[in-house]
């Protein structure tokens, strides 16, 4: 069932509006219910973008009757908010990428739960995805604070079915962690480790981790996404360390943008 049809839609606009962030499986299709959501909220957001007054708001409405409403409106309002290089509909196109990435990605994953974090981030979005898909063993250069080492045991760098080894930091304490290289999508610029072995393993049955870099419009987001199982309901949720992979990623930004 779609989260936004838990009570009656009277109204068209919203009707559309509902339709946009609808991920549930209409018909049978190879796409995930997220794939289908970008697919569609592409298209939409392409005609949307072009049509609307120039300045001022480009997303015109009469009434705003239900909060759902209202919250869906604010994510498509275009109007100048703050002072900004980018346009009305890049920074629409902006909030709309990092809001739809979160709500494809929350939830509960099968057998266990899911949490999503991301971040803007200005150095090149290709070199970002190729450094987790075959240079992991290079970030240790780029943030040493959380980052010692990470070896290959198994298989080549870069490939599907490999097995690393990492040495990193996290709540202040040396930690270590196995991983396997489970796949890699180049289409979406995507690269997800799943745990076998070290220190998580104590908390979690299993964990997995996706790296995510979309690069359609002028900055690359960055997409981390946790799916993980607890052992108990005493484990708590990687919130720390979501939070240091995104610290990770800012230092990975940082070595390569251009020094002052």
């Amino acid at each position: 069932m779609s989260p936004w049809t838990g009570s009656a839609v009277n109204d068209e606009r919203e009707r559309w509006l509902i339709s946009v962030f609808d991920f549930s499986r209409r018909q049978p299709s190879s796409r995930s219910p997220a794939d289908e959501g970008w697919r569609r909220l592409r298209r939409t957001m392409a005609e949307a973008s072009s049509g609307g007054r120039a300045s001022g708001s480009d997303r015109r409405v009469t009434t705003v009757n239900d909060e759902r409403e209202r919250w869906l409106i604010s994510v498509f309002d275009f109007s100048r908010r703050r002072p900004s290089s980018r346009s009305p509909a890049d920074e629409g196109r902006r909030r709309l990428r990092r809001t739809m990435a979160e709500a494809s990605s929350g939830g509960r994953a099968s057998g266990g739960d899911r949490r999503v974090t991301t971040i803007d981030i200005k150095s090149d979005g290709d070199v970002f995805h190729e450094i987790f898909r075959e240079r992991p063993h290079h970030i240790s250069d780029m943030s040493p604070a959380h980052i010692q080492k990470c070896d290959l045991h198994e298989g080549d760098w870069g490939k599907v079915g490999s097995v690393i080894f990492w040495n990193y930091t996290h709540d202040g304490k040396e930690r270590v962690a196995k991983q396997i290289i489970e796949a890699i999508d180049e289409e979406k610029k995507s690269v997800t480790f799943k745990m076998i072995e070290g220190d998580l393993m104590e908390l979690y049955k299993t964990m997995k981790i996706i790296v995510h870099v979309d690069t359609s419009g002028d900055d690359n987001l960055v997409t981390w996404t946790f799916e993980y199982e607890k052992k108990s309901e005493d484990v708590p949720d990687p919130h720390t360390l979501m939070e240091s992979a995104l610290k990770v990623t800012k230092d990975i930004e940082a070595h390569h943008l251009p020094k002052p």
